[in-house]
């Protein structure tokens, strides 16, 4: 993994470590707007409801196993790892831009089911950049995305995200970005 952190180092594209550094505070929005550009927050204010509370739950949860296991980052581990974006200095494992962005993701693929590979890559994406800027191994995204999967399961089961996914549904169809 180190040196697959050091090849990506070498030469990195200026356009990408760009956006690694606006990515480094997460927010729905890095998920969203890529793939659906109307679907903004001020005339959404339904879904983002819903992703601003997944967004809380998946904080809560990913901080909990980042600290249980209290892994150093890369830029941290070996002095040649570069941080190519201003720092995190939390635990390393899973990574919380995986977990978050992955549930976002499939939320919004519940939301606009034929955007689903669309929504998938751009987690995808902010995921590598992870790696890229020094701030990830790559089994910290490996245990993101399977932390994101079980935190969505469990979102399923609960009542309240049902409801607001619903209204969120409502939402989209009644301003024409989902279809009935």
């Amino acid at each position: 993994e180190l040196e697959h952190i050091l090849s990506l180092q070498k030469n990195p594209d200026a356009k990408e470590v760009a956006e690694a550094a606006d990515e480094r505070k997460m927010r729905p929005e890095l998920v969203t707007l890529p793939v659906e550009p109307q679907w903004t927050r001020a005339g959404f204010p339904v879904s983002y409801h819903l992703l601003d509370r997944v967004s809380a739950t998946t904080r809560i949860i990913g901080d909990g196993v980042k600290h249980h296991f209290g892994t150093k980052r890369p830029y941290q581990s070996d002095p040649r790892v570069k941080a190519l974006i201003e720092p995190h200095d939390n635990p390393a494992f899973p990574s919380g831009h995986a977990v978050g962005s992955v549930v976002w993701a499939q939320v919004c693929a519940l939301l606009l089911p034929e955007k689903q590979n669309a929504f998938t890559a751009r987690a995808e994406e902010i995921a590598q950049h992870r790696v890229l800027t020094g701030m990830h191994w790559p089994h910290d995204l490996r245990g993101g995305r399977e932390l994101a999967w079980l935190i969505t399961g469990g979102l399923l089961q609960n009542a309240a995200f049902i409801a607001d996914l619903q209204a969120a549904r409502e939402e989209l169809e009644a301003k024409g970005l989902r279809k009935k």
